[in-house]
């Protein structure tokens, strides 16, 4: 019931956000073709991401936990499709899971932070880019930048709060695909892109 609530009011409030705030995207036309990627962006970055993707009949991961309902809840509002996992997981049969189901007939991108659920903040993980090669997808690093954002400083990912009337800045980056070799160096090139 909780869930259901928040999902509204946070859904609501995201749009407002984006209907009064200028918005600029550059990179954005990769998603017009028929390519499905694994796009990764900052956790504490991103809240005003949800109207950006949710057309796109797009995946995103959360958590099995309750703040994962709250995501799934928000989530869904948008059109995203959630897969749950758990924070911390070994073994091979989630990453299968998830190459399953965004690859299955109702493929579509997937969208995850980089850096979470649990951090270091901007320290990317390897398990986008594992997912990336497990389902041969290429990788596109997504950067959101705001210009007026309230930063929730005791929180581990610092999560920058999306405010109205605003000035947001959503840039693609070039896709790449990920090597079993050149894993650690995407990851590094990753860590210099700060939103």
């Amino acid at each position: 019931m909780f869930e259901k609530a928040f999902g509204v009011a946070a859904s609501l409030y995201i749009s407002l956000v984006h209907k009064t705030s200028k918005v600029e995207m550059t990179g954005e036309d990769i998603l017009s073709g028929t390519e499905k990627y694994v796009v990764g962006f900052w956790h504490g970055e991103s809240g005003p991401l949800y109207p950006v993707l949710g057309h796109t009949g797009s995946y995103i991961i959360t958590t099995v936990n309750s703040r994962g309902s709250l995501i799934d809840a928000v989530g869904r509002r948008f059109g995203y499709t959630s897969i749950r996992l758990p924070d911390e997981f070994e073994g091979q049969n989630h990453i299968f899971k998830v190459r399953n189901l965004i690859n299955g007939p109702n493929a579509g991108h997937l969208a995850m932070t980089v850096d979470g659920p649990l951090g270091p903040r901007h320290e990317c993980k390897k398990l986008p880019l594992v997912i990336a090669l497990a389902s041969r997808r290429r990788f596109v690093f997504l950067s959101i930048r705001a210009k007026r954002r309230k930063r929730m400083n005791r929180r581990w990912d610092k999560f920058s709060f999306p405010l109205p009337f605003n000035h947001y800045e959503f840039h693609f980056h070039a896709p790449v695909t990920v090597t079993k070799d050149a894993m650690d160096s995407l990851r590094e090139q990753i860590n210099k892109n700060p939103s």
